[in-house]
């Protein structure tokens, strides 16, 4: 059995590892530095429809020339490498970089708060118009829109800290699903055969149930053990999304 079986037939762990020996003797440029930015620093490179990641058990040998012509020094041309660099690192926190309450938060917290009212539960009749719409409400002041935050999150997460990313996925999804529930001419609310349909309500619910099961996605969790957060809830619970066109 020659080396290359028995490479062959060696099963590869995660923890194995994995060494590349680069050799960019011929190419060596100021051009060489984007390569190496990508593949030393942001650890990840996209060329030809291609990506490349680098994961924690790879290892590089970089090998460059010896000399250079009379003119260049090593530090010159592969900037990248020589010397080493320094980033400035900067402590963040909830205190110096809070999280920063936009047009769209206000909106979907004040549709939240209707909905929570019972408002959202209200039919009318077809020559009614529907009068909640979060453009037409005055916005609410920061200590209200905080008040309300920590009380609505504390609910869904009594015991883990929440961040500012987490804040986002929540109301970024939620800001495209109120709009065009609030602008849509189908989902009204309405009597069929005089029993109410509670469609504003309905679809309000089943958008802050999905945007919980976005708020709690493990962003710890491995490549590997990824599954859309929504397949498990919906083998045993009913939900819809609402389209662009507001169906």
């Amino acid at each position: 059995m020659d080396n290359q079986e028995i490479v062959t037939k060696k099963k590869r762990t995660k923890d194995d590892l994995v060494v590349y020996h680069l050799d960019i003797s011929s190419c060596v440029g100021k051009e060489m530095n984007d390569f190496l930015f990508q593949l030393l620093y942001l650890q990840h490179i996209d060329t030809d429809g291609c990506s490349f990641h680098v994961n924690p058990n790879m290892a590089f040998f970089i090998e460059i020339p010896s000399k250079f012509d009379l003119f260049s020094k090593a530090s010159d041309i592969l900037y990248t490498l020589f010397p080493r660099p320094k980033f400035l690192t900067v402590d963040v926190n909830e205190t110096n970089n809070p999280f920063q309450l936009g047009k769209e938060e206000q909106y979907c917290i004040k549709w939240i708060k209707e909905f929570q009212a019972g408002n959202l539960r209200r039919t009318y009749s077809s020559s009614e118009t529907p009068n909640t719409n979060p453009d037409t409400i005055n916005d609410l002041p920061a200590t209200n829109c905080n008040d309300f935050m920590k009380s609505f999150f504390n609910q869904l997460t009594p015991s883990i800290g929440q961040n500012p990313l987490q804040y986002t996925i929540f109301f970024k999804f939620l800001f495209t699903q109120f709009k065009i529930l609030v602008d849509s001419k189908s989902l009204v609310n309405r009597r069929v055969y005089n029993h109410p349909i509670q469609y504003k309500h309905e679809a309000t619910k089943n958008a802050i149930e999905i945007a919980k099961e976005l708020f709690f996605t493990d962003a710890s969790a491995k490549e590997k053990d990824l599954q859309f957060c929504l397949c498990k809830k919906w083998q045993y619970s009913k939900f819809f999304l609402i389209n662009q066109d507001g169906n």
